[in-house]
């Protein structure tokens, strides 16, 4: 039987969430410092350190996970972020923003089910001042995008069937 790592012993709803410093633009996840499952990605850092251990620059995340809608059909999935983002919905890349930027939203289209779980990945960099990174949707008939709720979230899959989640 394989030995399970800190991180898939978890069972909370959310994403898997894993931070990492940054050596360099070219090397945005140099060394993992804390693993932690985030309930939702709705971050305003501003000038702050995400976690103790993290700077307050030059950090990055990736959060893994599977996702679950409320509603099927087409829905816009939105990512503020001030700095780099990409986001993946079942290996599709939505958003790849990988720039150093002010708060921007940038906005994919994903055609879910509900009732479905699909795979989910987001990277997140942050370089230098306030730093901010929310991952929101807007479901059918609403006008506001807002923050993808802890329960769409599970932090991990076990694609590989070894009974444990495989991204860490």
């Amino acid at each position: 039987m394989t030995e399970r790592d800190e991180c898939e012993l978890k069972e909370d709803d959310g994403l898997l969430g894993q931070y990492f410093t940054s050596a360099s633009s070219q090397d945005r996840f140099t060394e993992r410092v804390l693993i932690r499952t985030d309930p939702e990605v709705g971050f305003e850092w501003g000038d702050d350190s995400p976690a103790f251990g993290i700077p307050s620059d030059n950090f990055a995340v990736r959060w893994t996970g599977t996702i679950e809608a409320p509603a099927s059909g087409l829905l816009e999935v939105s990512t503020f972020t001030d700095d780099g983002v990409r986001l993946w919905l079942d290996e599709v890349l939505l958003v790849d923003n990988w720039t150093n930027h002010s708060g921007t939203r940038d906005i994919g289209v994903f055609n879910f089910v509900a009732g479905q779980r699909y795979l989910i990945r987001l990277e997140y960099f942050e370089s230098g001042g306030g730093a901010t990174c929310r991952l929101e949707w807007r479901l059918p008939g609403e006008e506001d995008f807002v923050v993808i709720p802890q329960d769409a979230y599970r932090p991990d899959t076990d694609i590989d069937g070894d009974g444990f989640p495989d991204s860490c």
